[in-house]
Formats: C-alpha cells, sequence, structure tokens
C-alpha cells in the first residue's frame, strides 16, 4: 500500500477537547503512579545495592531498570500538566512546544524499550547461570551487564531518532497534542500506520518472546542435576533472583500486551473513530503500560522473601531497632547446613 492511493485521515484537524477519562486518568491516575512508582524504583535502587545483592549482575540490572522506570515516570509530568490540568495554550510557541513533545516522545519511547530488553537481559542472566553454571563466573560478570545496558541504551537512541526530526511536534488546538506533523503526509502515514507496528514488534513482541524462551529454558534446566557444589545462602539467593525475574516479567507482559494488541490493529480502525475518541483509547491503554514502571517494588516485595528481609534490615537500621537474635544467629545455621551439604556433594563424587 502506498501514500499515492492511501487517504491520509488527518486532514490538520484542531486538538480543543479532551475526555473526562482522560483527564482524570492523567491526573488521579499519574498523580498514583508518580507516588508509588518514585518511591518504590528509589527504594529498589538501594535495595539491589546493597552489600550482599551488589555483587549480582542480575541486581545491577535490576539498578539499571529502576533508572530507566524513573525516566519514563519523568516524562509523563508533561500529561500530568497538560491533560491532568485541562491546561490550555492556544498562543503558545509552537516551535518551543514542538521541541518539547520532539524530546519527550523521544525519551519516553527509549526508556520503554530500554526497561524492556532490560527485563531480557535479566532473563538471559538467570538462564545462563542455570544451564552453564560453570560459565555462569566469566558470563554473568557486572561488567558485562553494563555493556549490555549500554548496548540496549545505544540501539534504541538510534532507532526512535526520527523524534527529533521537523515531522514530528505539536499540533494546532486548544491543547497541546504530540503527534506527527499532520502537514507532512508522508511522516504522517509512516507514524499512523507503520510505526506503531514496528514500535511493538521492538518494545513488546520480541522481548515477551525472549523473556518466555528464556523462562522456558530455566524451567526446563532448573531441577537437572550438577556437579557444581553451590551453598545453601547461595541457592537462597538464586532462587530469590529467579523470582524476581518471574515477577517483573510477568507483570510487563499483562501490563504491556494490550497497548502492543493496540498499536498493532489499531491503524485500521482510525477512520471510525475521531480524534478525542483515539486519544481517549490511547491515554487508557497508555496508563495501563505505565503501571509496569511503577509497581515493580511492590511486586518485588510480595514474591521475593529475600527482598522483604532486605526492607526489615534497612528499616531497622534506619529506625536504630536491633535485629532479632534468632536472625542474628541465622549465618551461623547457615554455615552448618553448607558444610554438611558440601560434604554430602563431595561423598556423591568420590562414590
Amino acid at each position: 500500500m502506498s501514500i499515492d492511493n492511501t487517504t491520509i485521515i488527518f486532514q490538520l484537524p484542531s486538538f480543543n477537547t479532551i475526555s473526562t477519562i482522560t483527564q482524570n486518568l492523567s491526573f488521579y491516575g499519574f498523580l498514583f503512579l508518580f507516588i508509588f512508582g518514585f518511591v518504590g524504583n528509589i527504594s529498589s535502587i538501594f535495595i539491589f545495592s546493597g552489600t550482599n545483592l551488589r555483587k549480582a549482575s542480575t541486581s545491577l540490572l535490576f539498578v539499571f531498570l529502576a533508572i530507566s522506570d524513573i525516566g519514563y515516570l519523568l516524562t509523563c509530568i508533561y500529561e500530568f500538566i497538560y491533560y491532568g490540568f485541562n491546561t490550555k495554550d492556544p498562543n503558545a510557541d509552537r516551535s518551543r512546544i514542538s521541541a518539547l513533545c520532539r524530546f519527550r516522545s523521544y525519551f519516553q519511547t527509549t526508556s520503554m524499550c530500554l526497561s524492556s530488553w532490560l527485563l531480557v537481559a535479566i532473563s538471559a542472566d538467570r538462564s545462563i547461570r542455570i544451564i552453564f553454571p560453570f560459565k555462569a563466573k566469566t558470563l554473568c560478570t557486572r561488567r558485562h551487564a553494563i555493556y549490555v545496558a549500554t548496548i540496549i541504551l545505544l540501539t534504541f537512541l538510534v532507532l526512535n531518532a526520527h523524534y527529533l526530526t521537523a515531522g514530528f511536534g505539536a499540533n494546532q488546538g486548544q491543547f497541546v497534542y504530540c503527534y506527527a506533523d499532520f502537514r507532512n503526509a508522508q511522516y504522517t502515514y509512516f507514524y499512523a500506520y507503520q510505526w506503531p507496528i514496528i514500535l511493538s514488534i521492538f518494545q513488546i513482541f520480541l522481548p515477551a518472546f525472549c523473556i518466555f524462551l528464556f523462562s522456558l529454558l530455566i524451567y526446563k534446566n532448573h531441577q537437572r542435576p550438577t556437579a557444581l557444589i553451590i551453598s545453601v545462602h547461595r541457592k537462597f539467593l538464586e532462587v530469590q533472583l529467579l523470582r524476581l525475574m518471574i515477577s517483573s516479567s510477568l507483570l510487563f507482559l499483562l501490563t504491556m500486551i494490550p497497548l502492543g494488541l493496540s498499536n498493532t490493529i489499531g491503524p485500521r480502525f482510525l477512520t471510525f473513530v475521531t480524534l478525542e475518541q483515539l486519544h481517549t483509547y490511547i491515554s487508557i491503554l497508555y496508563f495501563i503500560q505505565s503501571i509496569n514502571y511503577s509497581i515493580n517494588f511492590y511486586v518485588n516485595v510480595c514474591s521475593s522473601k529475600l527482598f522483604r528481609e532486605k526492607i526489615l534490615r534497612i528499616l531497622h537500621f534506619n529506625f536504630g531497632q536491633h535485629i532479632h537474635p534468632i536472625v542474628q544467629a541465622e549465618p551461623v545455621e547457615i554455615v552448618r547446613l553448607d558444610r554438611q551439604i558440601m560434604a554430602g556433594q563431595l561423598n556423591q563424587l568420590k562414590n
């Protein structure tokens, strides 16, 4: 299908009204996400940077994920101000607003893609540790985690560079609406019909497939016997990090797939809705997607005993409370169990 025989449906409309749903979601919804999201992601950074966790490459990837999620939430302040507060600015400098739209959309989309592929990297890290335990010390290192995160970031900074071109900006109307410049028919066709599919593939469907594949490999090899001697404490840590990976992946799938399906099949139905209705549908899916970047911390709390213990230790330290004697004696018991298990495994190897 070419542009010559396809009618672009956007004929310089004015974006003068927003629905009540859009306004309420942009104000109350994002206010909720900001409070829980910023607190949760900052807490995740402190916890994954803790003494026992910071040595693991998975923990470093979780730190990068929290930073990326914070970056995404910062770009959502735009919707919170313009749509949540019902801000009308018909006399604003369009060149300045268009520049703001470009940079906001560019960094928001890059943060979204970065978070998705960091989850893939976390899944890959976990699968390597289970499938190739003897190579984990050389493959799953903090340096490699930094390399992977940097490559992912640079890739999507390049892929999303079209947001910075003159074809993207703010359109006329009482409200600022960041979209393709309707006067640029070629870019509008690309952005309305082709880019949603491309973005969904790279941001949602391909990462989802990779996460599912790595999870399948982990499940298949998790119970496989190995000659590698692993301490009880180390095994506990690996299991807890695996749970964190699974819970974060499930949250990603539940919140991102609806938007991905909409982006894939949505362009076929653009001729049947008004610009206001389209913006309302996008706002709902956009809010559902934003949940993924706000509640990871709380999902981790519910899914991991280790995560809860780290939080309790931080609270005990901050409020000057002493850890219960049973908790203090726990490392001694772990050492004893470690020695017993290691002795048993050595005897098996000798036989």
